[in-house]
């Protein structure tokens, strides 16, 4: 055990602003770098490798906040951080985690640590997190969780009563927040509702809906761009993780993202850096982040559609939202609620529901949660004609499409059957073949030598894709056990292709290529597996892999590979920015 001198200082000797910080780790030698990295910064430290004498300490002395490890032989930290909760629950707490213990970081979040710093950390970072830290302690102090309303959050069920609960101890840290539940059940309300309790209350909260863009316009929502990252891009456009800096992303319907971006994503998460599309310098951010999703994360991690590593990050505070029809007994006061507002934006004389709209309202399966309730309660605010809402001026959707309920159009016009959709048609371009006669010629020839062609392989990249299940087949289950023949295609018959007149090849496992065609042999030698296959990733794949052979051939020039690859200037450099593609050593590309 270890306790330095300043753990009983004498009531004088530091003035009452000053910030009294407690170190809790087993190494003598992080002991001394952070007390030496904090006492620079004005704070005043104690440092101890106990965590029993830590919560003496605590009893007897004043202490703003405490830098703690998890894997301590005297004392657990997570044992530390319960013990703590119950003695002290406003205390907070930074966990430091070696790698491998993000499991226990975690639970370690759970228990209200503030936030996780990985180890080997930088000391910049020690030095920021406690400053946001300690600035949020005292911005809690002039704002109290108790002032701040829990916006719409209405219900009297145990299930919504534990929700109001775990939203008041996790808005206060920064912990990673991820709501699950049916499209309509409010996931967006509640996370509006742990921002507006938490210490970043008066900063920014900004919403993203992830299904609302393609993977490219994602990026750039989310990362920003620089001027003539692509076309298009004619000015540098800020994105939203920097525009919520020290306030809150709301990423919704993240299981809508693809792996690629997931990859980015995760980065952040890890790293706090990000860089804008098309940049090449990293800039730091301070974000809180919920994320929101209707699908089922565990289902998509096991079928290989989310990263492991990236749901783990996510799902540190997991907040379950029911759907309304598990909820019926919410389902008068949700109306209430909704009623009164409408009310008050129609000015119309409405002040209840009769009996036989609420046994109504009750009897509703409501697949659109609280959301369908909230506009058929407007549709009948609209419609009613007294003070009371009777169940006949409650339309309903019925399973035969039409609605339920004594309101119809005055005048429905018969419409004619729908008539199906045609675009114009636009002029063919003939195809070029892209192989041509005396290509297919050499490659026959080459089969009857007994000399067939190197098959292309996809390069596997694991920070662009995971690995994905496959039955022992190579190249994340999507290239085939045995060669394919390629396509045969007029106008040369079997067995009279250039080369091959003699229409007999050695070689088992190809074909002899009729010319044109209209892709190059190897790659048409990939096949479909029988377990099938995801498309996107594969074509990622071999994007990569091309885009980094054309830069090998011309020394990583971009201007000489984009003309081998038939691409603009801005075109190679988004699409190296995409892939991630770096040069060997750090090298930087060159251009012209």
């Amino acid at each position: 055990m270890n306790v330095e001198p300043s753990v009983a200082p004498s009531p004088t000797a530091a003035p009452p602003s000053r910030k009294r910080i407690l170190i809790l780790d087993d190494e003598q030698a992080i002991q001394r770098l952070l007390k030496l990295v904090l006492e620079s910064e004005g704070y005043e430290v104690v440092t101890t490798d106990d965590g029993r004498l830590a919560l003496d300490i605590l009893r007897t002395q004043p202490i703003d906040l405490i830098i703690q490890d998890l894997r301590m032989p005297k004392m657990d930290g997570l044992q530390f951080l319960r013990q703590l909760k119950d003695q002290n629950p406003e205390l907070p707490s930074i966990v430091l985690t070696a790698y491998g213990t993000l499991e226990t970081a975690v639970e370690a979040m759970r228990l209200g640590a503030y936030t996780h710093i990985n180890k080997p950390f930088d000391t910049e970072e020690i030095r920021l997190t406690v400053s946001r830290a300690l600035e949020r302690i005292e911005l809690r102090k002039k704002n109290p969780r108790s002032l701040v309303p829990f916006l719409d959050i209405i219900g009297n069920t145990a299930s919504m009563s534990d929700i109001s609960r775990l939203i008041e101890m996790a808005a206060p840290t920064d912990s990673t927040i991820l709501i699950s539940g049916e499209s309509g059940t409010g996931k967006e309300l509640v996370a509006r509702a742990i921002h507006y309790n938490s210490l970043r209350a008066d900063q920014a909260f900004i919403p993203v809906n992830c299904g609302a863009f393609t993977e490219t316009l994602l990026e750039s929502e989310l990362f920003g761009h620089v001027r003539g990252a692509f076309t298009n891009a004619i000015n540098n456009h800020e994105g939203v993780f920097e525009r919520a800096d020290r306030g809150t992303l709301f990423l919704d319907e993240v299981g809508e993202m693809s792996l690629t971006t997931q990859v980015k994503l995760l980065r952040v998460l890890e790293t706090r850096t990000f860089k804008p599309v098309g940049g090449s310098k990293d800039m730091k951010v301070d974000v809180r982040f919920i994320t929101a999703t209707n699908r089922n994360l565990s289902t998509m991690v096991a079928e290989g559609q989310f990263r492991e590593d990236l749901f783990y990050r996510l799902n540190v505070i997991p907040v379950q939202l029911p759907p309304l029809r598990e909820r019926r007994d919410d389902i008068p006061l949700l109306a209430g609620h909704f009623l009164a507002s409408c009310v008050k934006k129609t000015n119309k004389q409405i002040k209840a529901f009769d009996d036989a709209a609420i046994e109504k309202l009750y009897a509703h399966p409501w697949p659109g949660n609280v959301r369908e309730l909230q506009n058929t309660i407007e549709r009948a605010v609209a419609l009613a004609r007294g003070e009371r809402i009777t169940a006949a001026e409650i339309t309903l959707p019925m399973s035969g499409g039409g609605m339920s309920g004594a309101y119809r159009p005055l005048h429905t016009p018969a419409m004619p059957a729908q008539q199906p959709m045609f675009r114009p048609q636009q002029p063919q371009r003939p195809q070029q073949p892209v192989m041509q006669d005396s290509f297919a010629r050499n490659f026959n020839a080459g089969l009857a030598a007994n000399n067939p062609p190197v098959p292309l392989v996809p390069q596997f990249d694991p920070y662009i894709t995971p690995a994905m299940p496959s039955s022992g087949v190579r190249g994340s289950g999507m290239m085939p056990q045995q060669p394919f023949a390629p396509q045969q295609t007029h106008p040369y018959p079997q067995g009279q292709a250039p080369g091959m007149e003699s229409g007999v090849y050695p070689y088992p496992g190809y074909a002899p290529v009729n010319a044109p065609v209209s892709v190059p042999a190897p790659l048409a030698q990939v096949t479909l597996p029988a377990e099938g296959m995801d498309l996107e990733k594969f074509l990622l794949e071999q994007e990569r892999t091309l885009i980094i052979q054309a830069l090998e051939r011309t020394n990583w020039n971009l201007t000489d590979a984009a003309k081998i690859l038939c691409m603009t200037f801005r075109s190679i450099r988004y699409r190296v920015a995409k892939l991630a593609i770096e040069r060997p050593g750090k090298g930087e590309f060159t251009e012209g």
